[in-house]
């Protein structure tokens, strides 16, 4: 797979265009193919077969989340759009972090420990939606994000309490605040590597290995990527990164021509822009991707700023 970056484009006004709407939060997509013969044809989940000699082989699969890194953008993806989508009022949202006072890495026990604190917590501060992370600590022992999304205003959460109702280990609760891209703030704290650099260490450091050594220097140095990635290993292959609750609604996704999405989003700020070139022979893919991302608030912001000062220049122009 040769994935390169290129120049923005401009997609036609007629093009077809892929919106997805994550509450505050808009995706535009547009897509252009070329076209190309594939080489190889997908059997099943496991195996595919080569068309130019008639070989069945199977799939490589790796030893850990890490070694997907296709599959592990897409749930990162997934996990930013679903926190958007939910999360359009911070001030109805807490995040939690809980984790274990002991070494714990059992998947199926964490599962157990969150359903019952979940039960615990609603009794004493009513029903809410959440979406949960789960990740693995720098010693290896699992903890859970967890951000939870009341119909109205968030109730007051003390450490004491919410500590008593976990009953496993330390808890931290944090409000949201000034954010106004919830899925882009939570998602840094989980697997936050660049996916053009998960499994890319420094000379002498190994995937699995938390500590990142400066090898010129000889003392460790702080890297964020690199101990993520190293994090992300640690993920046994079909690994749940996240768990969302039945009341979690996923985004919008529509199609529509580009002129028309432009009017939809005329008022939305323009936060990102970037274009990529997509091949792989053996597949037949050739394809060249533009993703535009905009913000609803900061738009709601920028168009407040500007007729604040057209309403200051009419004075000026009054001699008010």
């Amino acid at each position: 797979m040769i994935i390169e970056k290129i120049d923005n484009i401009a997609p036609p006004d007629n093009a077809i265009v892929k919106v997805k709407i994550c509450g505050n939060i808009a995706e535009v997509r547009y897509t252009q193919r070329g076209n190309q013969t594939a080489r190889i044809k997908k059997i099943d989940k496991n195996s595919y077969v080569v068309l130019s000699t008639g070989e069945v082989r199977e799939f490589q699969r790796g030893k850990s989340r890490l070694d997907d890194k296709q599959s592990l953008k897409e749930s990162l993806s997934r996990l930013r759009d679903y926190l958007n989508t939910a999360v359009t009022d911070i001030k109805k949202a807490r995040w939690l972090t809980l984790t274990y006072a002991e070494q714990m890495s059992d998947p199926e026990r964490l599962y157990n420990d969150f359903k019952a604190f979940n039960r615990r917590c609603r009794k004493r501060y009513g029903h809410y939606e959440f979406i949960a992370a789960n990740e693995f600590q720098k010693r290896g022992s699992l903890h859970i994000h967890a951000v939870l999304v009341f119909d109205k205003a968030a109730p007051f959460m003390d450490n004491k309490t919410v500590s008593d109702m976990w009953q496993q280990g330390f808890v931290n609760i944090r409000k949201l605040k000034n954010v106004s891209d919830v899925g882009r703030y939570i998602g840094g704290y989980i697997g936050d590597a660049p996916i053009g650099e998960l499994g890319q260490f420094p000379a002498g450091v190994q995937a699995g290995q938390i500590k990142v050594v400066d090898l010129k220097k000889g003392r460790k140095k702080s890297s964020t990527a690199v101990i993520k990635g190293a994090r992300l290993s640690l993920m046994p292959p079909g690994f749940n990164l996240y768990r969302i609750s039945r009341g979690i609604k996923p985004p919008t996704v529509s199609l529509m021509m580009n002129a028309d999405a432009d009017y939809m989003l005329r008022d939305w700020a323009l936060t990102y822009q970037g274009t990529y070139r997509l091949a792989d022979e053996s597949r037949g893919l050739n394809s060249v991707i533009s993703t535009a991302y905009y913000n609803r608030l900061l738009g709601l912001k920028e168009k407040a700023l500007f007729e604040k000062l057209k309403r200051e220049a009419d004075k000026i122009r009054e001699g008010v």
